[in-house]
């Protein structure tokens, strides 16, 4: 698995060098449950939590957003987001959001 991993890695540097992109490469470990803007820990948090909220900072996103900003983060890459994003309405209580 590790030599797979490794391919994977020098594939992706390759491909992004060729396309004059910048790659970099961190350790995901913490990037959804810890803050990204104050590094508090979130308690009690489970796979089912799809919004966070900040009790320290009063940062709100939802998990996975919070994560890739994380990840930026840890990549150097400073990104602003606007605090306490709201999130999207329930697309079950609008009727929106069905499929065909």
């Amino acid at each position: 698995l590790d030599a797979g991993w490794g391919y994977f890695r020098r594939h992706l540097t390759v491909k992004a060098a060729s396309a004059r992109r910048e790659l970099a490469f961190v350790n995901p470990a913490y990037t959804s449950c810890k803050c990204h803007h104050c590094e508090h820990l979130f308690d009690d948090f489970a796979l089912s939590v799809r919004w966070v909220k900040c009790p320290k900072c009063g940062l709100s996103l939802d998990r996975d957003h919070h994560a890739a900003l994380a990840v930026l983060d840890r990549a150097g890459w400073v990104t602003p987001v606007k605090r306490n994003v709201a999130p999207l309405p329930d697309a079950k209580a609008t009727g929106k959001g069905k499929r065909a």
